[in-house]
């Protein structure tokens, strides 16, 4: 991250002027429902509950200066494996980052099979890159490193989830076809990361065709990979630049905004972005406090019922 950040919102005290919310708090409440095989009209309670309150706090938005888009997991893996689709895109292997992007990559997986009748990939693998904010004294102007969640190191995850598709792929004078997945390809360091790392574990003289796919993507962030002769494709387009490049847009995944491991630290801690005041008056500019006494309402009813351990859990 630059350590001068642009006059925008995070340095000047204004709120976030254009915000996107990922709801990928739907598809995890539908997935650990059937885990825990939850009635069904349980199931159909906990989502009109979880919905009533994410309405509630984004009514505390301030429509005077901010404006909104949610986007929803089905519509953006349905659009990108159309996309994907269209354009021909075969891969020799798709990597995924982290445990929320591999379920959006078992996803993309599924419902392009299902929708187009051929496989994605041949291979998939994941690995387990994360963020980690280094002040959380000063979260808004922290710098950030890549590292890894759990397992391996990072050159390690990547040489191991090389192995079948390198053992598949009998004509080295062919490049090999990798896609590396995000959920959501924002800073797209972690992208960065873990392609490079893909790169550098690559058997001399085997070239690769590098495609960056995501369910969201931050159009400056494509871009730069484009320059670099990387595939961009994604379900959903940010327009223009984000954090850390400019804070006047934004996204939010709405399982984080109530988890308490959402935003972490090169010091072990963490916390959600309901439980950090200053946060909250960027993204709900109107009625922080409303927000989060609904969104707390939300974390209480899921932690009531056993639901909320598994989200932590991810």
């Amino acid at each position: 991250m630059t350590p001068n950040l642009p006059e925008t919102a995070m340095t000047t005290g204004t709120p976030i002027a254009r915000l996107y919310f990922f709801d990928d708090l739907t598809y995890h409440l539908r997935r650990i429902s059937r885990a825990q095989h939850l009635p069904k009209a349980d199931t159909n309670r906990l989502l009109t509950t979880a919905a009533d309150r994410v309405h509630q706090a984004l009514s505390g938005l301030d429509p005077a200066h901010q404006s909104a888009v949610q986007v929803t997991w089905d519509h953006a893996c349905t659009q990108l494996a159309f996309d994907l689709h269209r354009s021909g895109a075969s891969f020799d292997l798709l990597v995924s980052q982290g445990c929320n992007g591999q379920y959006a990559a078992d996803s993309l997986l599924a419902e392009f099979t299902a929708a187009h009748g051929r496989p994605l990939a041949a291979a998939a693998a994941n690995v387990r890159s994360t963020h980690l904010l280094t002040d959380p004294a000063d979260a808004f102007h922290s710098d950030f490193r890549i590292a890894v969640s759990s397992g391996a190191p990072l050159d390690e995850q990547c040489r191991t989830a090389l192995g079948p598709a390198l053992s598949n792929h009998r004509d080295r004078t062919e490049p090999l076809r990798i896609a590396v997945f995000d959920d959501c390809i924002q800073t797209g360091q972690g992208t960065q990361a873990v392609t490079e790392h893909l790169i550098k574990a690559l058997p001399t003289g085997q070239a690769a065709e590098i495609h960056t796919i995501g369910f969201i993507a931050c159009q400056a962030t494509q871009q730069r990979f484009a320059e670099r002769g990387w595939h961009p494709a994604q379900g959903v387009l940010l327009p223009g630049a984000t954090y850390p490049d400019s804070w006047d847009t934004d996204i939010y995944f709405l399982k984080d905004l109530i988890l308490n491991n959402a935003i972490r630290y090169t010091n072990h801690t963490s916390e959600a972005y309901i439980d950090n005041p200053e946060w909250m008056k960027k993204i709900f500019a109107r009625d922080p406090a409303a927000a989060a006494h609904a969104l707390n309402s939300l974390r209480a009813t899921l932690t009531e019922q056993g639901i909320y351990q598994d989200l932590l859990d991810l």
